[in-house]
């Protein structure tokens, strides 16, 4: 019975069920880019909804101010098309991190939480770091009709032990839809353009 409410609970927190090991790190690898290793947390931290910074997530989320540029991404040059890619609030219904967050938040909240040691409220912290890592090193790129491209590529997560041995590892293919006239994200989500 103590094992089941822990398990809920966890579950209703987005929060590990069971203790983290001193020295454990673990760290994401996208597209054969490492994303720096961080130690995994020892105490349970409050659950948030994002981890945007507060004044962004005060443009997006309260004040819904679509054009509000959260973040600007270099890419690789697929032809003429070429520049930066802005990553905007956007809203639910079209584009932006709205527009991913409504769509696809359980799915990069899957993958944050597979290994049972970090926050649900880091999703967006990797969705990001998956934006950039795709627009600049893509595996594959797709055109598609009404001006978008399609930026595909690979996710791999693991956590060491304090010995520095991979105790658990993980791979998921990641896509990010453009818009070619508006240079803007679309949405970016786990699986194949």
């Amino acid at each position: 019975m103590a094992t089941t409410t822990a398990i809920l609970f966890s579950a209703l927190t987005a929060q590990p069920a069971f203790a983290v090991k001193p020295g454990e790190s673990s760290g994401y690898i996208i597209n054969g880019d490492p994303v720096a290793a961080t130690p995994l947390p020892t105490k349970k931290e409050p659950a948030r909804a994002g981890s945007l910074p507060l004044g962004a997530h005060m443009q997006c989320m309260v004040y819904k101010f679509e054009k509000y540029q959260i973040a600007s991404y270099s890419f690789a040059r697929q032809g003429s098309f070429n520049g930066k890619i802005k990553l905007l609030c956007g809203t639910p219904s079209t584009s932006g991190y709205r527009h991913i967050e409504k769509g696809h938040k359980k799915s990069w909240t899957k993958i944050v939480l597979w290994d049972g040691r970090r926050s649900a409220s880091a999703w967006d912290n990797l969705m990001r770091d998956v934006v950039k890592g795709n627009l600049a090193r893509p595996t594959n790129v797709y055109r598609y009709k009404g001006n978008k491209m399609c930026f595909e590529g690979s996710l791999n997560s693991w956590r060491k032990d304090r010995r520095g041995r991979v105790v658990a590892q993980k791979r998921w293919n990641t896509a990010v839809v453009v818009s070619t006239n508006y240079k803007r994200v679309i949405t970016a989500y786990p699986g194949r353009c």
